[in-house]
Parts: structure tokens; C-alpha cells; sequence
């Protein structure tokens, strides 16, 4: 810490959203909600490392609370991602680190009948934050390259029912074991090979899955465009897309996801990674009926707006937000599942065009988003079958998006004039407003450095009574 990091006091905050109304299987005591993890880091002159989770929102009626040994367990995991390489936690770790963890909260219930199944879904984020604080850190001494965005939320296949074998099962697909990293501050982060909780990825041979679970693989690719995108981009990730296979009944649910909100951000510029979470479900298929056929099957998800599932097989076709589908599975029907990775880094807009020529090349990006996003302009060559880069056209898409962005700029007293105004109106969507009402209740402190910040009476709140 002495030799890496400056002195000081480092700020950030993350997030993780989650969808129960509505939701079969969802406790009726289980609501929308976004969970709200600040996390305050400071270093003193001697190298001593205090994080402190004050305005954490309170313990919650759902999985996602997390006791203080899993947030024990986090805090030192990170640290020897970051710190110390040995791999081993010494009381030398202990005696140079604090965490502060308030009663009551999420993150330090003090209730042994809270639920704390799901407790990684708000811990990754929450040390995904750490990640990003202590990079920051070592950005101001200069260290580029031990810059590291590292981890998000791992969402898991999981479930169970009757399997391929006539018995009752339960079980998890651990692929999610290999995600994409987050960026670092001088190369890409790692392709379907990291998550912050088992820096030894494997995914796993599909033929074991396949032996395990009642499922066939009809495809494991990358997912195009997954990366955050940056000077240097995180990680690919990858979709998985099954058929249900034997089994009368499989109840598939997703844990340890997001939904409708980024639970990781990148830096210096870098976009976060595509955390909010859905699934593909195709029930009552004509599956048999191709495949005896010989006709094409979906393997990828393909565009979209028009996913090949939905395109290539007739069925009952849902896009599914949230952890529960409406009801089981049975043999024959389809399953699209999209997994994670973190932030990128640095402007998108500067990154070498030809790493993004590789992308392209290997499947990892698409023509119509290296443009938009990295200004980067190609053509596909069908004679070589490579795509080239227009440098000329290039340089000009990127004068053009410095161009828009001038325009559509405003000083960043303006922009915060804005959001005061609507801050005071309560112009916010419900799970916002409960967040804030329930960190208020909680939180004297934090309540009251943010209606100083935003310059609200003392007894200001947005009017919310739910009970988390």
C-alpha cells in the first residue's frame, strides 16, 4: 500500500437491481428493489487500509443479504487479486485492513433468520467497487499496468425437477466459473476466463454437463459485442443455449443476477459491462421435427431484435427479466442463458483499431457497433474473407463523435443544477426512492452528507414507507 497507492480518502458506489413483483415463485414479501452499496476507502500514511460500507441499505426480504464472514471472505479474496500475490491471508493481512459493516444492514444483518442465500449478488458488486477504488489508487502513483476492473455478478444456471435418469435432482451449472474480466489499465481483460470469486477459471467439459444435467448443448460461443468497451475493452463472455433434454420436469431458475441495472462500472471513460440480465425460452418446440429434417438449428443467439431461437424453431417464445420463469421446463424445450463481465477502460473511441480488427475476425464484434461505439469503420472482404479497416474513414467517424459530443455537452454546473431540481421534485422511479427512504432511516449519517450535497431541507425524503 505504501509503495503503490497515494494517501487519501476514495469514494464509490454500486449497485444491484432485482425483480419480484409479478414473478412466480417470488416471496410475496419480496419486492423491486435496487440494492445500494457505497463504499468509502481510506489509506493513511502508514499504508493502513479502512473500507467502510456506512449508507448500506438495510437487511432485506430476499437472498441477497450477506453475513460479515462471506463479506470477510470478499474483502480478502479481492485483496489477493490485488495486493497479495502469495495467495494466502497472514495476520499481517488483518492488522493492516478494517472493514466497517454496519449493523442492520445487507451487508451485516445481526439477524440469524435472515435469508443469506444469494449473498454473492450484493458482494460482488460491492468489492467490484473495491477493485475500482483501489486502481484508482494506483493511477494516482502511476501504476498503470497493476490497474485491474475486475469482477461483477456471476449469475448461475440452477434448479431441479425430475432428470434424465427418472430420479429427483437439484443442481447447479458452474460454467458461470468463466466469465470476462474487467479491463486493465494497459490491455484487455481476460475472455471467458475470470470471476472474482475463483480466479482459476474452468467452465467445464460440455459432455460432463450433459452427463449431470438434463440438458443438451446446442451452442457455447462467445456473445458478440458482450465486452465493455474502452481503450482497452474487459472481457468476451459467452451464452450458453440448451435443450431441455429427458427430464419431464426442470425448474430452471437464475441466482446471483441483476436485473435493469449496471452492478459494475469502468474508468477514465471505459463503459460498464452488459450486467442486466435475461434469458431466452422457447417451450413446446418443433425441435424433433427440424432436427429429423436436417434443417437448421439455433446454436447462437444471432440478431437480437429477431433471436434465432424465435426465428429457426416454432414454439412459445418468451424474453424472460428476473431469476423465475412462469413455470417448468420438459424435454424438447429451449434455453438461452447470457453470462457477465465487467468494465471497461479508458475512452472507447481511442482504442487501436487493430485489436478491434481481431474482434472482428474472431466473432467477438460486430461491424455495426465497432462503428458506433468505437468510431471505428470496416469492410468485410468476401474474397480473403477478413475484414480490413478504412483508416480515413475511421479518423473521420471519430472527429464526428468528438463532434456530438461537444454539442451535446453541457458544463458540469449545469448538469448538476439538473439533477438537483430533480432530485428536489422527487422525479425518480419507485425503487430509487425507496432506496434512498430506507438509507435514510438507517443511515443518519449518510442522509445527511446527501441532503448537504444536494442542498435539501433536513427533513427531506421522497415520501416512500415499503419495508424492505
Amino acid at each position: 500500500m505504501k509503495i503503490q497507492t497515494i494517501p487519501g480518502r476514495y469514494r464509490g458506489a454500486a449497485f444491484a437491481g432485482h425483480l419480484f413483483s409479478g414473478k412466480v415463485g417470488a416471496s410475496a414479501l419480496s419486492r423491486d428493489c435496487i440494492v445500494h452499496t457505497p463504499l468509502e476507502m481510506r489509506i493513511d500514511k502508514g499504508g493502513f487500509m479502512e473500507i467502510d460500507y456506512e449508507g448500506a441499505g438495510s437487511s432485506m426480504w430476499n437472498p441477497y443479504n450477506c453475513p460479515p464472514a462471506a463479506m470477510d471472505g470478499g474483502f480478502f479474496v479481492t485483496l489477493t487479486q490485488f495486493m497479495d500475490f502469495a495467495g494466502k491471508v497472514s495476520d499481517g493481512c488483518w492488522f493492516a485492513t478494517k472493514m466497517i459493516c454496519p449493523p442492520g444492514t445487507w451487508c451485516n444483518p445481526e439477524d440469524h433468520l435472515i435469508c443469506t442465500s444469494s449473498a454473492w449478488g450484493s458482494l460482488m458488486p460491492g468489492f467490484g467497487c473495491l477493485q475500482r477504488m483501489i486502481s484508482r489508487a494506483f493511477l494516482a502513483r502511476g501504476f498503470l499496468e497493476e490497474i485491474f476492473l475486475g469482477q461483477c455478478n456471476t449469475p448461475i444456471m440452477e434448479g431441479g425437477g425430475i432428470n434424465q435418469y427418472g430420479q429427483r435432482f437439484g443442481g447447479q451449472n458452474l460454467e458461470c466459473c468463466a466469465m470476462g474480466s474487467g479491463a486493465r489499465g494497459v490491455m484487455d481483460g481476460i475472455d471467458c476466463g475470470y470471476v472474482g470469486w475463483n480466479p482459476e477459471s474452468d467452465l467445464g467439459n460440455i459432455e460432463i454437463w450433459e452427463q449431470t444435467l438434463p440438458i443438451l448443448y446446442l451452442g457455447r460461443r462467445i456473445w458478440p459485442d458482450s465486452a465493455a468497451a474502452g481503450r482497452f475493452r474487459s472481457g468476451l463472455t459467452y451464452s450458453s443455449l440448451l435443450k431441455i433434454h429427458g427430464s419431464p420436469l426442470y425448474n430452471m431458475v437464475s441466482t446471483i443476477h441483476q436485473d435493469k441495472v449496471f452492478d459494475n462500472q469502468g474508468m477514465c471513460g471505459g463503459y460498464p459491462g452488459p450486467s442486466p440480465r435475461f434469458s431466452h425460452v422457447s417451450r413446446d418446440t418443433n425441435l424433433e421435427e427440424l432436427i429429423s429434417a436436417r434443417k437448421p438449428l439455433p446454436h447462437v443467439e444471432g440478431d437480437p431484435d429477431n433471436p434465432d431461437m424465435q426465428r429457426l424453431v416454432s414454439g412459445e417464445f418468451q424474453t424472460v427479466d428476473g431469476v423465475f420463469l412462469e413455470r417448468a421446463l420438459k424435454d424438447g424445450d429451449l434455453f438461452q442463458f447470457f453470462y457477465n463481465t465487467a468494465g471497461g477502460y479508458g475512452d472507447p473511441i481511442e482504442r487501436d483499431p487493430e485489436l478491434t480488427s481481431t474482434d472482428l475476425e474472431q466473432g467477438g464484434q460486430t461491424q455495426d457497433v465497432a462503428e458506433a461505439v468505437y468510431g471505428i469503420v470496416s469492410r468485410f472482404e468476401p474474397k480473403s474473407r477478413q475484414y480490413e479497416i478504412d483508416q480515413a474513414a475511421t479518423e473521420k467517424r471519430r472527429a464526428d463523435i468528438r463532434a456530438d459530443r461537444m454539442e451535446r455537452g453541457v458544463p458540469v454546473r449545469e448538469w448538476l443544477e439538473g439533477q438537483r431540481q430533480r432530485v428536489g421534485e422527487k422525479d425518480l422511479s419507485e425503487p430509487v426512492r425507496e432506496m434512498y427512504d430506507d438509507i435514510f432511516r438507517i443511515s443518519e449519517r449518510w442522509g445527511r452528507e446527501f441532503r448537504e450535497f444536494w442542498e435539501l431541507p433536513e427533513d427531506f425524503n421522497f415520501g416512500t414507507n415499503a419495508i424492505r
